[in-house]
């Protein structure tokens, strides 16, 4: 289906493309395969450029007029926000990361970081590739047949935005699964061929749906130059939970904090177990349409509040908020369109004709079972089914599997130690008092109810929260355009074995430094 959707997508954006190429002075020189690493950084750092003048273009999609209107709002929303854009605009107290399988050592050492159109072997499936293609060349502005003929290292390698060590900040886990080994790249090399996102700027395949345009700023790769925008998606988990960097609304609710967790040891990795091809269905057949829906009545735009005033507690927001004549006329409206909509809903799916398209998509299903093509299927998929039982009960007689779950119960029973202490501590029970207060409070029911209508309805009002985006979760992610090797290293952090033999020699060589990273991490 992914395919499908790729190969449909691909198809009208080709189409597109060739009314309109890009002509920058960039595409002639990405036609040809560059001799040198010099001249693929050369040309990431225009690609970066050509990006910050295409993004300007898309800036008062956040609400300000321009950079430096957005840099004021920030100082004065909070001193974390103040604190963060001073770090940010000065580079102080962050790092450039990017996450690595300890079994890479020895290739990085080699030919440096690969994204995986340049890995060596069987890393990612064509299909894979084009879809990433697909994603890049849209949030870098570029028509996917263009973007195609792109040198393989010009195209981003990925890495996070990382709390340095003297920040006080708890390093963010959410990219720990990309690998055990840490590396932190010289700013002064990669700043300018820096592009960031929050949350993963891959995800599904949200851009096959034939447009070769971003609709926001949320779309873009979003230059290194503009990177205080992070700052709305980052500031709840630096302020309240003292973590960072990542894209995550802890306190949306106003629900009182828990106190700060135990660390613990990572939760021990299970071997890798052999994957079986399961068996492809023959064809669907072609179903008959389903009668057209019934025309709902439109939904009103949840009103924008007041404004918030500084310092003004979730609490007292939301409830001047839910009675403002706005609030209370768009209650009533939606009130009586779901009302409509219920009746109207159950109407259609009573009629006649939608329970006559019910038994004909019923008699198609059956006949559809009924194939010797869909028998030789159910017997195909239970032979795999047996295959799977089979090879699954030998992976768990297996010596490493053995080993792993006496690994893993012992650090279960560490993890259970820790919760009780944690439990039974006063911080923790004064915590649960004020939350049983807080679940049993006015304040919990208004964010219910007007959460029910739009999401984080305490944004509103705020000067800079409205730029949070509804979807944004997950690490600061850095796109990192040209090739990249040890000479672009700073740090070489581990967090499990320490590196040895011709690796380590080869980092003292190029003068990088190692930090012991076993101490630093949570799970």
């Amino acid at each position: 289906m992914i395919l499908f959707l790729v190969s449909l997508a691909l198809g009208a954006l080709n189409a597109d493309a060739g009314a309109g190429c890009i002509v920058d002075g960039l595409q002639s020189s990405y036609r040809q395969r560059p001799v040198s690493s010099s001249q693929l950084v050369s040309q990431a750092k225009q690609l970066v450029l050509r990006q910050e003048a295409r993004f300007q273009r898309y800036f008062e999609d956040t609400g300000f007029a321009d950079q430096a209107a957005f840099d004021d709002a920030v100082r004065v929303y909070s001193e974390p926000a103040a604190m963060l854009a001073d770090w940010l605009q000065n580079e102080k107290h962050i790092e450039f990361a990017t996450n690595v399988p300890e079994s890479a050592r020895s290739a990085i050492s080699g030919k440096g970081f690969r994204n995986l159109r340049a890995t060596d072997g069987p890393v990612a499936n064509a299909e894979e590739i084009e879809l990433r293609d697909l994603v890049e060349a849209v949030k870098s502005g570029y028509s996917p047949r263009e973007y195609k003929t792109f040198d393989a290292d010009l195209k981003p390698s990925y890495g996070y935005l990382k709390p340095g060590p003297d920040s006080g900040l708890i390093p963010s886990q959410l990219a720990s699964h990309y690998g055990d080994d840490t590396y932190i790249f010289k700013k002064g090399r990669v700043r300018d061929r820096l592009t960031w996102t929050a949350g993963d700027s891959f995800g599904p395949a949200r851009y096959a749906n034939g447009k070769t345009q971003p609709e926001n700023w949320r779309d873009f790769f979003v230059p290194w130059k503009n990177r205080t925008l992070m700052i709305p998606d980052i500031l709840d988990a630096v302020s309240l939970q003292k973590t960072g960097f990542s894209a995550e609304f802890v306190n949306g609710t106003g629900a009182p904090m828990p106190p700060p967790r135990p660390l613990l040891s990572f939760e021990p990795k299970a071997p890798p177990k052999s994957r079986l091809p399961y068996p492809v269905p023959p064809p669907v057949p072609d179903y008959p349409l389903p009668p057209p829906m019934p025309i709902f009545p439109d939904k009103p735009q949840l009103p924008k509040g007041p404004v918030r005033l500084p310092g003004e507690s979730t609490s007292s927001y939301l409830k001047r908020y839910a009675q403002t004549a706005e609030y209370q006329k768009f209650k009533a409206e939606m009130t009586d369109i779901a009302k409509v909509t219920s009746q109207t809903l159950q109407k259609h799916q009573s009629s006649k004709r939608y329970q006559e398209y019910l038994k004909r998509v019923k008699a198609v299903d059956q006949r559809y079972q009924e194939t010797d093509a869909y028998e030789a299927f159910l017997k195909s998929k239970n032979e795999y089914l047996r295959a799977r039982q089979k090879a699954e009960d030998a992976y768990r007689e297996s010596k490493e599997f053995k080993s792993y779950l006496s690994e893993l119960n012992s650090w279960k029973e560490e993890a259970a130690k820790l919760q009780r202490k944690y439990e039974s501590s006063d911080e923790y029970r004064a915590y649960e008092k004020i939350l049983k207060a807080y679940d049993e409070s006015e304040e919990k029911k208004l964010y219910m109810e007007i959460s029910a209508f739009a999401p984080k309805p305490d944004w509103l009002g705020t000067s800079i929260g409205s730029l949070r985006g509804p979807h944004t979760s997950g690490y600061i992610e850095l796109q990192y355009w040209g090739p990249l090797n040890l000479d672009d290293v700073e740090i070489f952090e581990f967090r499990k074995t320490p590196p040895s033999g011709e690796f380590l020699e080869e980092l003292r060589r190029r003068g990088i430094q190692i930090r012991d990273g076993r101490r630093n991490h949570q799970r």
